[in-house]
């Protein structure tokens, strides 16, 4: 709802200490050989759920940007135009006519001056020159690595360096072979079942990771737009982890990477949750907070009716872009109701008019930690961490009502607009580029759904000490494509396979 300001200086100052608490209240509880001297930092900004990296058979290719480009080639076209049907027209195998494999709408990054990218990667930290794979079990003299998510791993090298595998197996089953059932396509059709591999990356979207973070990072960097995610290679594995033969080889994506913790599962949820924590819930007035709305904003006149932003904006965006777009604007809501009120400044609250009354949690009371199963009491390794930082944020506090008697402080309103800001520059500019995140369908897509990058918790936050001025980074470009690439790989007519057409 507003802009960041202020002074370098100032902006580094304010980054927020109340930051590395909203997290700790919903990580996970288990963890491999506790070492309280070592716990605190990483656990807020990588991870919490440990795993356990081996070597497996396979290769290591080395990504060197300035050998990569996208092909207009006839073959190139025809190759990946046959991803939109299942089998890949026979480039499978006989075996698998049936598997489905990721179809970007865009044309393929291929090798401009060779036919295989080099495997020279002895520049590489050592555990990371062999294919690793997450397993079941303890590693001698293993690295510290956490899950991210259910595919991919972090993995800490040396003092503070950590290494993003994007496909590295499912949890700690390897690759695994995913069986649907028939059912209904994104055309309206009916489709057989398929099956897909579970747990990996593909050499076509391990490119295009590598290929389109280097050129975002490539534009935006010089803007102060930092990418989470530096380009490194991918590895190619072998058996006995190809369950679906050598045709369809599962692959991960290695890059160094700057953190891991989500704006959406951990920042903004951590927010939530530590809310009433944060504010004196007795000296907010629900009419003050409505005060905030523009009178354009539906329901402004209750808290129970007003009407949300995700309501207002991604439904409206999902029916507005549908082919065709759906119909019935106005009612339900639901489908991209209120279609004649503008989407922009003129809908949300400014919430710099009302500032809520800040206040510092006790440091001797920890909130519980929320898992899947709910919530429970906090690792206990949680006390020093929380108590350090309810301390720092209370001295700020102080010195803000110091240096400006006749003002509330404003951390939580200042973070939010930054989060805010760090977001909406990022999109502008990639955007400005004329690059989409990384929204389609293919034949993996049942009716009504997307493949969609575009969504909060690709945006990471960043360590403090990496010296930045944004707050957040962004990553995962492994389905992104640029309108000069855009191939119609799944044409609802006769466009598909219209190159340049987005």
């Amino acid at each position: 709802t507003g802009t960041g300001t202020g002074t370098g200086k100032e902006k580094q100052e304010l980054r927020c200490e109340s930051c590395l608490m909203f997290t700790l209240c919903i990580m996970p509880l288990s963890f491999a050989k506790p070492d309280a001297s070592q716990f605190g930092h990483d656990e807020i900004y990588i991870g919490t759920k440990r795993v356990h990296l081996a070597q497996v058979p396979g290769e290591t290719l080395k990504y060197e940007h300035e050998h990569w480009k996208p092909s207009t080639e006839k073959r190139d076209i025809a190759r990946a135009l046959s991803r939109a049907v299942p089998g890949c027209n026979g480039r499978l195998g006989a075996c698998n006519t049936d598997v489905v494999i990721p179809a970007i709408p865009a044309v393929d990054i291929v090798c401009s001056s060779c036919s295989n990218p080099t495997q020279d990667v002895s520049s590489w930290p050592l555990l990371l020159q062999k294919p690793l794979l997450k397993v079941k079990e303890e590693q001698y003299n293993e690295a510290k690595a956490f899950a991210s998510g259910v595919r991919s791993a972090v993995v800490k090298v040396g003092e503070n360096r950590w290494f993003r595998l994007k496909g590295c197996g499912n949890n700690d089953d390897g690759f695994i072979i995913r069986h649907t059932k028939e059912g209904i396509d994104a055309k309206g059709e009916p489709v057989a079942p398929y099956r897909d591999i579970r747990g990996s990356a593909f050499e076509e979207t391990a490119i295009r990771e590598l290929y389109m973070s280097s050129c975002v990072d490539n534009v935006l960097n010089p803007q102060g737009v930092s990418s989470c995610n530096k380009s490194m290679g991918y590895y190619r594995y072998d058996e006995p982890n190809l369950p679906l033969g050598p045709h369809v080889t599962p692959c991960c994506i290695v890059e160094e990477t700057l953190g891991d913790r989500r704006l959406g599962t951990h920042i903004m949820s951590g927010i939530e949750i530590l809310l009433p924590l944060l504010v004196k819930e007795e000296e907010i007035k629900e009419e003050d907070l409505l005060s905030i709305f523009p009178e354009k904003r539906p329901g402004r006149n209750s808290a129970d009716m007003l009407v949300d932003t995700c309501e207002l904006m991604t439904d409206y965006m999902i029916a507005k872009c549908s082919e065709p777009p759906l119909e019935g604007f106005g009612m339900p809501a639901e489908f991209g109701g209120y279609p004649d009120l503008p989407r922009d400044h003129t809908l949300f609250g400014a919430l710099g008019s009302t500032i809520l009354p800040e206040i510092a949690p006790d440091e001797c009371v920890i909130p519980q930690q929320w898992t899947r199963e709910g919530p429970r009491e906090a690792d206990s390794r949680w006390n020093k961490v929380w108590k350090e930082n309810c301390e720092n944020l209370s001295k700020c506090l102080s010195k803000l009502k110091e240096d400006a008697p006749n003002r509330k402080p404003a951390i939580l309103t200042y973070l939010f607009s930054r989060i805010g800001y760090d977001c909406g520059k990022f999109m502008r500019s990639l955007h400005a580029m004329k690059t989409s995140w990384g929204t389609y369908q293919d034949a993996m897509c049942r009716e009504g759904q997307w493949h969609c990058n575009a969504h909060a918790n690709n945006m990471v936050l960043i360590p403090e000490e990496k010296g930045t001025h944004s707050f957040l980074s962004y990553l995962d470009l492994d389905m992104a494509f640029t309108a000069d690439t855009f191939l119609d790989v799944w044409g609802i007519d006769s466009s598909s396979g219209k190159l340049g057409s987005l």
